[in-house]
């Protein structure tokens, strides 16, 4: 027997068993689309590895525009 955490996929054969766990609220139905990505609506990709601070400021590299809205340059 297998302890299960909350996440961790469930794989049995027994289909009428895995809809009574759903049913049951036990189990949750695989969402099968990929998760979407996180985006920061406060830079602005405008191409070529450039991005756009939320005053107007364009900076290069996605990692150096974070660190700037981080710091609230």
């Amino acid at each position: 027997m297998k302890d299960y955490e909350e996440g961790d996929p469930y794989t049995y054969e027994n289909k009428e068993r895995i809809a009574f766990l759903i049913e049951k609220g036990y189990l949750e139905k695989k969402n099968k689309q990929p998760p979407q990505a996180k985006s920061n609506p406060e830079i602005k990709h405008t191409g070529g590895g450039w991005y756009e601070l939320p005053d107007g400021k364009k900076v290069k590299g996605k990692a150096n525009a974070l660190k700037a809205l981080e710091s609230g340059v």
